[in-house]
C-alpha cells in the first residue's frame, strides 16, 4: 500500500509541474494522467481513476487524433473504468 501512496504522490507532483510547464495537452501529461488513473484503480478508487483516465484520453485525442493507438488504448481504459462504476 505504501508503494501505491508513493506512486500517487509522485504522479500528482508530475501533473502539477506538467500543467504549469507544458500544459495538459502534452504527451508527458497524458502519460501522467494515465499512470495516476492506474494507481487509483489499484486502490479501488474507481471514480478518481475514471476522472484521470478521461483526462488521459482527452489529452491523447488532442495530441494524436482519434485513430492513433495511444488514443484508442486510453479510450478503452476509460470505457472499462466507466463500466466498472455502475
Amino acid at each position: 500500500m505504501q508503494d501505491l501512496n508513493n506512486a500517487l504522490t509522485f504522479y500528482e507532483k508530475t501533473i502539477a509541474i506538467d500543467e504549469k510547464q507544458i500544459g495538459v495537452h502534452h504527451p508527458s501529461s497524458a502519460i501522467a494522467y494515465f499512470n495516476l488513473a492506474t494507481v487509483y484503480q489499484e486502490q479501488k478508487k474507481i471514480d478518481k481513476a475514471t476522472e484521470y483516465a478521461k483526462k488521459a484520453w482527452t489529452a491523447a485525442r488532442k495530441i494524436y487524433g482519434d485513430e492513433h493507438e495511444e488514443t484508442k488504448e486510453n479510450l478503452a481504459f476509460y470505457q472499462t473504468l466507466s463500466r466498472n462504476k455502475i
